[in-house]
């Protein structure tokens, strides 16, 4: 009775040798068959995700990526709601006060406008600015010293920080970082567009699923909203969980 034998661990631009899918050894010859692996592979190491997969493997191709469309199941009014709904359950689960301070009804009013131009995209992101830059949320002296020492003391950082003293189990706090990281990604997007952080722009941009330069205004908007709406809501349905 004749088996095949594996060959382990190929290395780049060396032939790979097994029995094919599907095939059993029985008698007769082995059965054989050969890939060749490329030499150029070393471009996919330390592969995060799909995403950056499918990105590679474009670039490679000399090919653009296909435009993002975003999601539509989300109403215009998703992301007023959800940051009304957060603000209900901090105050009832955390703080006995307001998490969003003033906020002016303009600002909120201008996230749920639509958005056609790129200077109703600024208008859009300011608004979106004005409202999450407007988080109000005290914490004890130890706390303050410690943003300072880390440098991120931000409004979105001091929500973490005043979370973190609430008991909530660690392994929730992913949830909590990647919901704080996409509403800071929107932020430092409109920061942008206003001050000499240009450079961190195109990251900024595919880290919510958008291209740069945006070429479709109103989609990106929307995109935007999506994706804040998502985080908010992240962010109270973690808080719903505290006693």
């Amino acid at each position: 009775m004749a088996a095949s034998t594996a060959t382990c661990g190929p290395t780049a631009g060396a032939p790979l040798s097994t029995r094919p899918l599907g095939s059993s050894s029985g008698q007769g010859a082995s059965i054989t068959w050969k890939v060749s692996l490329r030499d150029d592979l070393t471009g996919y190491l330390g592969v995060a995700d799909a995403e950056d997969y499918l990105r590679r493997l474009l670039a490679s191709m000399d090919v653009d990526p296909p435009a993002v469309l975003p999601t539509t199941d989300e109403h215009p009014l998703a992301l007023i709601d959800e940051i009304g709904y957060l603000d209900a359950v901090w105050q009832a689960r955390v703080e006995r006060r307001s998490l969003f301070g003033a906020t002016r009804v303009a600002s909120c009013a201008g996230l749920a406008l639509t958005c056609s131009t790129s200077v109703d995209f600024d208008s859009r992101m300011s608004a979106l600015y004005d409202v999450l830059n407007r988080i109000d949320v005290p914490l004890s002296d130890e706390d303050e010293a410690e943003l300072k020492r880390q440098g991120r003391s931000r409004s979105l950082q001091r929500v973490r920080q005043r979370i973190a003293g609430t008991g909530l189990p660690e392994e929730d706090f992913a949830r909590i970082d990647a919901s704080i990281g996409m509403l800071q990604d929107a932020i430092r997007i409109r920061a942008g567009l206003h001050s000499g952080v240009e450079g961190e722009l195109p990251e900024r941009y595919r880290r919510l699923g958008l291209t740069y330069p945006p070429t479709n205004y109103s989609m990106a908007w929307d995109q935007v909203r999506v994706r804040c709406a998502w985080a908010v809501r992240s962010i109270r349905q973690v808080l719903e969980t505290l006693p």
